[in-house]
């Protein structure tokens, strides 16, 4: 199996890590120390990456996007993530939340919301799932049957009326949000057959977009809760029918958020293997470089072998879902734990080779151990992924 990119993919690395190098991360540990949470989305770098066409990554050509295949989308929010996780995770909510509205509606419904996208200058989606009283987007991987939203919606005339919350809801407070994909309960049902998509605009009354949250890490990316009070939209913004839509057949988009977390994590972490490999080269202790110490060799060594694992796995799954219909789901609930822990213990050992500058803000290494820490827990704690796979492994649903 061969793992080398092919050429347009490495084009897309390399022009990307030109950008994010120029653009992003000389600007990154000044947005994440600013004092006020409300402050640290970096709005002109992201007008720029909206230039460079990186809302369009997983939109088809057909709908004037990039049309990305999944190891082309993952390389690149790699390089983003080197540059910032915060940054990264604009871009990967946006593809997250265009995947589902690719996957779950009808092509009259895609082509209408992605235009909105695609308008102007361009701009970004949301996705909001998590709900203040409870973990949903753990539970329907823990449960798929039996989890419940309890944001409902109700059928009003020839409109939908949402009450409920959401909280932890990535890219609504930007001022180039153009709607947020929200998932609300619609019936009295159970699991996906419970549950639909609303395309739900920003500045739609009744919608209350709370304060940016104050957050440990990723201060870069735009976080939010949302209070729905009789918030009303049209029959045509609920995407799809009766339940959730995607149930059979091709997608018409190979993104996976899990590789997608995979690679922000590796990213992450590759930021502080660089820092601290340079640091250990010029830094000296006993009148040789720390490079040159045999437990700093085992522990750069270790975050080597943890990097270069967690990316051929990434690699392995994102290649997966290029070459058939579906993921293998398995892999996708795998490569989340695996590269998200991964990156943790590297950044970790990144930290205590700078020793006490590591743990001095100002650092890239600093920034990346509180960026990295949130990936085994959003999009669903790493308990709930591995509680999903045991389930997979025992039901046998694979061959």
């Amino acid at each position: 199996m061969d793992f080398e990119l092919n050429d347009t993919q490495a084009m897309y690395r390399d022009m990307v890590r030109e950008f994010v190098v120029k653009e992003v991360k000389p600007i990154a540990i000044e947005f994440d120390r600013k004092a006020n949470a409300e402050d640290c989305a970096p709005l002109d770098a992201y007008r720029k990456s909206l230039q460079q066409g990186f809302h369009q990554m997983v939109v088809p050509v057909e709908l004037g996007g990039m049309g990305l295949d999944a190891v082309s989308t993952i390389v690149i929010l790699e390089e983003m993530a080197a540059a910032d996780a915060g940054y990264a995770t604009t871009w990967h909510v946006n593809n997250v939340s265009l995947t589902m509205l690719l996957n779950m509606g009808s092509v009259a419904e895609a082509g209408t919301f992605v235009a909105q996208i695609m308008a102007g200058n361009g701009g970004v989606a949301s996705l909001s799932t998590t709900e203040p009283d409870g973990g949903v987007t753990s539970a329907l991987l823990i449960d798929p049957a039996n989890f419940v939203f309890k944001t409902r919606a109700v059928p009003d005339g020839d409109s939908w009326v949402i009450n409920g919350a959401k909280s932890f809801c990535s890219n609504a407070g930007l001022p180039f949000s153009r709607w947020i994909l929200t998932f609300c309960r619609v019936n009295d049902k159970t699991g996906w057959a419970s549950t639909m998509p609303f395309v739900i605009p920003p500045d739609v009354p009744g919608l209350t977009i709370g304060a940016e949250e104050d957050k440990m890490g990723h201060r870069l990316s735009s976080t939010r809760s949302l209070i729905f009070d009789n918030v009303r939209v049209p029959r045509a913004n609920a995407i799809g029918s009766g339940g959730r839509a995607m149930s059979g057949g091709k997608r018409r988009t190979p993104y996976d958020h899990d590789t997608a977390i995979a690679a922000i994590s590796i990213g992450c972490a590759r930021a502080a293997y660089e820092e601290a490999v340079a640091w250990a080269r010029q830094r000296e202790v006993l009148g040789r470089p720390l490079i040159k110490h045999q437990l700093i060799q085992a522990k750069i060594a270790d975050m080597y072998i943890g990097l270069e694992s967690a990316r051929s796995f990434m690699y392995r799954t994102a290649a997966y879902s290029d070459t058939h219909d579906q993921m293998d789901v398995r892999l996708s609930r795998a490569v989340k734990v695996f590269a998200s822990e991964t990156a943790n213990r590297v950044t970790n050992d990144a930290l205590q080779v700078l020793g006490g500058m590591g743990y001095c803000k100002g650092t890239f290494t600093e920034k990346c151990y509180r960026d990295v820490r949130v990936t085994p827990i959003y999009e669903g704690t790493n308990a709930a992924p591995r509680i999903s796979l045991a389930q997979l492994i025992d039901a046998a649903v694979y061959a």
